[in-house]
């Protein structure tokens, strides 16, 4: 099985997935034990100097050869996988190189293309693990020690969640289109279960990582596009829709570092802004808040925003500029009228926010 690397046969991977199986099926964990070799195979294949085109080369063996395994299974290799990252697998995922990663994400990437690991696996496995070690990094010399495992699973992210496509001398190897629309198929699942809830609650937490600056500003820009594209995504908007009430509490109960509250504050509020409108974030969240085209989304987002506000109020280092977003708020609900219906409106939403947040709505219920 390690020397899949260096094994040009076009039949090794089936040979060899075959010779497993029949020496070892009477074991239950031989599915778990293959994993676990293939990820110390491919760590010891970038022990020499590979280009792109003989990386997505060993990268496509070791991937056919699973899929091999997944079907001599008999439950298959994703809650073995899943396994795997739960116990030992975000550890060595850490001390991965950056050469194995590039092997090992097409790896991923392939399997989940073809079904042998739900997107679900290697999100909860590593993506999310990760996205919440970065939010939390409180200096520049964490995310050094960090950074190859962060970028290596934003890069994963991406792959699984955008439709690449190949440049030259890139690492990663352009789907057909058959692929694309299995990814696509496998992408819509996720927006569609369970997980959908995990990953809105892991918005925020890119949000935190985007204001970070001990993390690097290519690694921050990158994270902010990958959370532009994946709001964007009429899939992923759907199932915001689908779920207002998640997606509201998911932000309101993000627990925000007091050193990145003053500058997530508004960066939160732009990016729920941005998954239940049409509008760009370069706004800056400053679309109207009052839609008449979408009152149960601006229901929620519109509260949303004047309890936080009311929340950083209560905060001392962070009042000052919240008093000139609350001075701004008035406009942010209206264009240059308020109707007696949309004033009314708006106070229902005021109930249960900070006074000073109040004194300003009911400006707005006197102007009906």
């Amino acid at each position: 099985m390690l020397s899949l690397s260096r094994n040009l046969a076009p039949n090794a991977p089936a040979e060899i997935a075959n010779s497993l199986w029949y020496k070892y099926r009477s074991s239950r964990d031989w599915s778990y034990v293959v994993w676990d070799n293939v990820i110390t195979g491919l760590q010891q294949s970038t022990s020499i100097g590979l280009g792109p085109t003989e990386r997505i080369a060993i990268a496509h063996r070791y991937a056919q050869f699973l899929l091999h395994v997944d079907l001599h299974s008999a439950d298959g290799i994703d809650c073995h996988v899943t396994r795997w990252f739960s116990e030992p697998g975000i550890t060595i995922s850490k001390s991965l190189c950056c050469e194995s990663w590039l092997i090992t994400n097409i790896v991923i990437l392939y399997l989940t293309v073809h079904g042998a690991l739900r997107m679900s696996t290697p999100l909860q496995g590593v993506v999310f693990p990760a996205w919440e070690l970065a939010a939390a990094i409180f200096s520049a010399q964490e995310y050094e020690e960090n950074r190859v495992f962060l970028e290596a699973m934003m890069t994963l992210c991406r792959l699984l969640f955008t439709d690449h496509t190949a440049t030259s001398n890139d690492s990663y190897p352009t789907l057909d289109l058959m692929e694309r629309q299995r990814l696509r198929t496998r992408r819509k699942g996720v927006f569609q279960n369970a997980v959908f809830e995990q990953l809105v609650a892991r918005i925020p937490s890119l949000v935190a990582i985007e204001v970070n600056e001990h993390l690097g500003k290519t690694f921050r820009e990158a994270v902010r596009a990958l959370r532009y594209d994946m709001c964007c995504d009429k899939a992923f908007r759907l199932g915001a829709c689908r779920n207002i009430g998640m997606v509201v509490d998911s932000f309101a109960k993000f627990y925000i570092p007091p050193h990145l509250q003053e500058q997530a504050h508004e960066s939160l509020v732009a990016a729920l802004c941005l998954i239940f409108n049409e509008e760009d974030e370069d706004q800056g969240g400053r679309a109207v808040l009052l839609s008449q085209w979408r009152l149960s989304t601006t229901a929620a987002v519109t509260s949303f925003v004047l309890q936080q506000t009311g929340r950083y109020l209560e905060t001392t280092s962070c009042s000052g500029n919240i008093q000139m977003e609350l001075s701004d708020l008035p406009g942010r609900l209206v264009n240059n009228s308020v109707t007696a219906q949309e004033a009314d409106f708006v106070s229902e939403m005021v109930k249960g926010v900070n006074v000073k947040v109040a004194a300003v709505v009911s400006f707005v219920h006197k102007l009906g």
